[in-house]
């Protein structure tokens, strides 16, 4: 959600799955833990994406990786 308030579409399953809750049933059938499979995204690209799209995305996902890492932090003190 927090990736969806900067303007970045990320997704839990698969596009055909996109209203489904749960993990995704693609990472389950290649034997992805269940999990794992529920902490997974999809990111998607087209031809309109451009490199600084993607620059943008890789700074995003680092900034949130970083929260969710201090707030693990601060939960298991």
């Amino acid at each position: 959600m927090a990736l969806d308030r900067i303007g970045i579409e990320v997704s839990s399953g698969s596009a055909c799955d996109s209203q489904k809750i749960g993990p995704s049933h693609v990472l389950l059938a290649m034997g992805v833990e269940e999990s794992l499979a529920r902490c997974a995204i999809r990111i998607s690209f087209g031809r309109d994406n451009s490199e600084a799209d993607v620059t943008a995305l890789v700074a995003a996902l680092k900034q949130q990786v970083g929260v969710l890492q201090s707030a693990s932090l601060l939960a298991w003190g």
